[in-house]
């Protein structure tokens, strides 16, 4: 999950709570961002998504190997 560093304590907390549910979930703080972080910092969430799927795919792939 992705969450601004300047985000409310609510936002960032269910952020942690849903990740940590997650296989393999990790959480992103974007540094100095808050709770419009897609708005204000759209380089390092589309940097941050991008990870995600390129990670997502591996673990995709080496489970199905695995199978």
């Amino acid at each position: 999950g992705v969450v601004g560093e300047n985000s409310p304590c609510l936002a960032q907390h269910l952020t942690r709570l849903i990740v940590g549910q997650v296989v393999e979930g990790r959480v992103i703080a974007i540094s100095g961002a808050g709770h419009m972080s897609l708005l204000t910092h759209p380089k390092p969430i589309a940097t941050a998504m991008s990870h995600h799927i390129v990670r997502s795919e591996a673990w995709r792939s080496s489970r199905a190997h695995a199978a």
